[in-house]
């Protein structure tokens, strides 16, 4: 299988859809290294999917906190193969409901943190001239949804920073590929303090998963970009 063996670093893995997107590469033969917050979490998760997988505390909207995290994982594994950003927070409501260290929380998570991680992956891969960054968006980066004004500006930013890319290192060998899942069972309303009850309109975090595996296990000469993922009705 082409992930068998493949270096893929996830962030958010410990739980949610990267923990669900780690247990399917998993099954792929892939060895995956998760980036999280909680380190409880982090060693649970590991425990969890085996002797290919590892984790390390990371906040990624601390760039020298990435630095420190990937040059552990260069100096054990050498380089990477695959960067999933599926890190994200939420908020909501009106714009002037949201207190400046909200603001502030949902650009340095959904924007820089995947700033930082691509700014450590890029130069490998480009040396190798080969390797994917996947960035896990949302379909708020597509739509202007009305009770989420700042979380939409971020996800349209991070839409921007993908296409950009993109275009950038066209004929690199390297794919840049934007994800835009809809709803999922997820923690992220929860976490936020927005909790949403029933859940019969959200995907489940498995099927997103296996889509997303879907995606990266194409042939070095295919990509598939801007992928919209929703419930049917």
């Amino acid at each position: 299988m082409k992930l068998k063996d493949q270096v893929i670093v996830i962030t958010g893995g410990s739980e949610g859809l990267g923990k669900a997107i780690a247990e399917s590469l998993i099954e792929d033969g892939a060895k995956v290294i998760i980036l999280a917050l909680n380190e409880g979490t982090i060693v649970k998760t590991v425990g969890s999917l085996g002797e290919n997988a590892e984790g390390f505390v990371c906040d990624i909207r601390d760039k020298s906190a990435v630095h420190k995290a990937f040059e552990k994982i260069y100096k054990k594994y050498g380089n990477i193969d695959i960067l999933v950003n599926n890190a994200g927070i939420w908020f909501e409501g009106e714009i002037e409901d949201h207190p400046e260290d909200a603001v502030n929380n949902l650009f340095d998570t959904n924007v820089k943190g995947p700033i930082h991680t691509i700014q450590e992956a890029l130069p490998r891969m480009k040396k190798r001239k080969k390797g994917q960054i996947f960035n896990v968006i949302s379909t708020a980066g597509v739509n202007a949804e009305v009770d989420w004004p700042v979380y939409v500006a971020t996800k349209h930013a991070l839409r921007g920073l993908t296409d950009s890319l993109r275009a950038y290192l066209q004929g690199s060998g390297i794919k840049i590929i934007g994800f835009f899942p809809g709803g999922m069972d997820t923690k992220i309303f929860d976490t936020a303090g927005f909790p949403k009850g029933e859940t019969d309109w959200m995907m489940k975090k498995e099927d997103v998963a296996r889509i997303v595996r879907f995606i990266l296990a194409q042939p070095d000469d295919v990509i598939m970009d801007h992928i919209e993922v929703k419930k049917l009705f």
